[in-house]
């Protein structure tokens, strides 16, 4: 979605807290965003998809890990 110009992508990175917690932080913005991306580590994956399978915004969410951050960094940073 796209307001004034700007398309919104939200990101949370789940280090402590509750999954609930992150569900209705995620569920306050849904509706403005066009991705909604979560970095955790794999073993909140399956807890958090579960988690978000009944709301409107899950086919949004896009789940990374720290490791894959630090895959694509190393990507991104080794052609300069």
């Amino acid at each position: 979605m796209e307001i004034f110009g700007l398309t919104y992508v939200p990101f949370e990175v789940q280090v402590h807290g509750s999954i609930p917690d992150l569900i209705y932080r995620l569920n306050l913005v849904h509706q403005w965003s066009l991705k909604m991306v979560v970095v955790a580590q794999e073993e909140y994956r399956d807890e958090i998809i579960e988690a978000a399978q009944t709301y409107p915004f899950a086919a949004k969410l896009v789940l990374i890990t720290p490791k894959e951050i630090e895959k694509a960094k190393k990507k991104t940073t080794k052609n300069f």
